[in-house]
């Protein structure tokens, strides 16, 4: 059956171009080592998409509501119904002198091929640096290419606090294991506690507010949210003198 809107979803995907057969992101660690794309830094598995929430992809929102909870679907998406065609007019030729009163010196001064530069909401790459001018390509990376999508449904979230875990998730960037929730049904609060180290992060108060948000708007049985990190006497209490730090 196909899901509705609000249906929350694991899937787990992986998306190529199909002219070169780049493997351009995945969920699956396998995937990203055949592929020779693996990052010990990140963390791999299923993808939240809540259909109707517009964060993914139309085209790929649309395949996956369409599928079945264990269904392996492959899905070609051209140009339109992904980042756009190429537009040459995104590519713009900058004077160094320019980019110095733009960006400051030192930044102008350590940029190389490749690097992407940020102007205001826009990002581009640099894709040439030649006799004083740095030429910025603006398109979308993607842009131009089609994307062939493999996926599978792996589970419908029905229960209240796996969808609560989720939401937190991926608004926090931890993989959803290392979140810590509870539910009181009579208050209908949602309590989530997050790792620790993610108390570093920098838009820590932002992200908060997006996932105390998030879980109100898709889980119809929470009314409050409470976010927070645990911390233990131990963690605090002086070392008695002759025990080892």
């Amino acid at each position: 059956m196909p899901f509705s809107k609000g249906d929350m979803v694991l899937v787990d995907y992986s998306v190529f171009v199909k002219e070169t057969g780049e493997l351009v992101e995945t969920t699956s660690e396998e995937v990203a080592k055949k592929h020779n794309k693996y990052d010990p830094k990140a963390f791999y598995e299923p993808v939240l998409i809540i259909i109707g929430e517009g964060r993914a992809l139309p085209a790929f929102e649309e395949a996956v509501a369409e599928a079945e909870v264990g269904e392996e679907r492959e899905v070609e998406i051209p140009p339109e119904k992904a980042y756009g065609e190429r537009k040459e007019e995104y590519v713009k030729v900058f004077a160094i002198r320019q980019l110095r009163r733009a960006l400051g010196e030192e930044k102008v001064r350590e940029l190389s091929v490749g690097d992407e530069i940020a102007f205001g909401d826009t990002v581009g790459r640099v894709i040439s640096i030649t006799g004083g001018r740095v030429t910025i390509d603006f398109n979308h990376p993607l842009a131009g290419k089609t994307l062939i999508l493999r996926f599978r449904v792996v589970k419908k979230l029905e229960d209240v606090e796996e969808k609560i875990r989720y939401l937190a998730a991926r608004r926090f960037k931890v993989p959803a294991k290392d979140i810590v929730t509870s539910f009181n049904e009579e208050t209908k609060t949602a309590a989530v506690e997050i790792p620790r180290r993610t108390l570093a992060t920098e838009d820590l108060g932002y992200r908060i507010v997006l996932a105390a948000g998030d879980i109100i708007r898709w889980v119809k049985e929470v009314e409050k949210v409470a976010i927070s990190s645990l911390f233990t006497r131990d963690e605090f209490e002086e070392k008695k003198e002759g025990e080892s730090e």
